[in-house]
């Protein structure tokens, strides 16, 4: 998978999910759209554990500097 960020990676899973939704794809098909949907979400996914992780490192550090004051 070529290097993207979550926003083209979630544009192209809701993309995806279109195309397995309409069920007119052949087994073969299916199987591999689905295979590169769940590589989308998996990034997805960790894409926005990391934002969580940061955004709580950012504000506890903000709660340990109003602590010190």
């Amino acid at each position: 998978m070529k290097k993207m960020t979550y926003e083209e990676a979630f544009a192209s899973l809701e993309e995806l999910v279109s195309k397995l939704e309409k069920g007119d794809m052949t087994l073969d098909e299916t199987t591999k759209i689905y295979a590169e949907a769940v590589k989308l979400a998996d990034f997805c996914s960790q894409s926005l554990e990391k934002s969580r992780i940061k955004i709580e490192k950012i504000t506890e550090s903000q709660k340990e500097d109003a602590d010190d004051e």
